[in-house]
């Protein structure tokens, strides 16, 4: 490309030179143009090099964990000028089964029916129908080279799905609503969530489990809100909502009255437990049964504590995850996904 625009360049030059200083008007009308010469070249520079920037950056397209490219390069996903993600029309069709698509010319709006929901987006507006009420939009969709591009977020959330952006492989997800995204990491549950592990009286409930890159919004979001801290160099963060219940007949916790954690998440059969997360917030540091984000508790006979918490993850390759609760002198685990074959 640049080589392509230097000879562009250079024939330029060549043709102001040469018409500006022939038809016999001598060297002192060459002197005169030779200054002006530079400024027309970085004129001609910018605007050729802002052709080649304004090409659409494509990016990927992954649903449950299975990439799907587009059918044509020239309906690949894009980043649009506002920064946001579009999926053409046609690409929508092919990965998401059970959704029927068309386009009305006439009114220019994009139609898509799925088993429960029945959605219209007009062209060029920042906003689309979802079972005919109005919800606003952050960006428009639009028509590009005889293409048809919705806006992904937007779409994909309509249709039930919840949607994720990955900046490292440009890579927008698709994930069906489930209480885990297991399937991003081609992993397959064991046991569908709520999955209750329990031991010497006491149990802990996993009802969510999301797994997030280190570096992806998701999980700088939660870093942020919660000030989070963790030693040793992690890959990802998990979300985790839990219920922990004491049904023994003597107190149980994790505080200054004893130090040995109760639950934690085993990956890939590692010796590296996966442990929950640290904030610097005096708010949490000081609180105990905090139900925003645990970190010391401590239940009495009788007691449950639904809450959420941060799980710091280790491995770079997760293949398995096992959720293991140890109270009481007694230990139990249970299998809540591993890869998928």
């Amino acid at each position: 490309m640049n080589g392509f625009r230097d000879r562009k360049l250079s024939t330029l030059a060549y043709f102001v030179v040469e018409t500006l200083g022939s038809g016999g008007r001598g060297i002192r009308v060459k002197q005169r143009w030779r200054a002006v010469v530079p400024w027309i070249l970085l004129a001609a520079s910018m605007v050729f090099m802002a052709g080649a920037e304004a090409a659409p950056r494509s990016i990927a397209l992954n649903v449950d964990g299975t990439h799907v490219p587009a059918s044509a390069a020239a309906e690949a996903p894009y980043i649009n000028t506002d920064g946001r993600n579009l999926v053409s029309l046609r690409h929508i069709r092919q990965a998401l089964d059970g959704v029927q698509v068309s386009y009305d010319e006439k009114t220019k709006r994009a139609k898509l029916t799925s088993t429960t929901k029945k959605i219209e987006v007009p062209i060029g507006q920042k906003h689309l129908m979802v079972d005919g009420k109005k919800m606003v939009m952050d960006t428009v969709a639009s028509a590009r080279n005889g293409v048809t591009y919705l806006p992904a977020r937007a779409i994909g959330e309509a249709l039930g799905y919840k949607v994720q952006w990955y900046a490292r492989t440009e890579t927008v997800y698709f994930i069906s609503a489930k209480a885990n995204n297991y399937a991003r990491y081609r992993l397959v549950q064991a046991k569908p969530l709520p999955v209750t592990v329990a031991s010497g009286g006491f149990s802990a409930t996993v009802s969510k489990f999301e797994i997030y890159p280190i570096d992806s919004a998701e999980a700088r979001n939660m870093q942020k809100h919660y000030e989070l801290s963790y030693f040793g160099t992690p890959y990802y963060l998990a979300n985790v909502h839990l219920t922990l219940s004491n049904e023994s007949d003597k107190s149980i916790g994790f505080d200054y009255q004893d130090f040995t954690p109760k639950f934690a998440f085993l990956i890939n059969n590692d010796k590296r437990v996966a442990l929950p997360a640290t904030s610097v917030k005096k708010e949490y540091l000081q609180a105990l049964n905090s139900p925003d984000l645990l970190m010391a508790w401590r239940l009495e006979a009788g007691k449950s504590l639904t809450t959420h918490a941060a799980f710091v993850l280790t491995q770079k390759n997760i293949e398995s995850i096992d959720f293991m609760v140890e109270a009481n002198s007694g230990k139990a685990s249970a299998l809540l996904a591993q890869l998928g074959k």
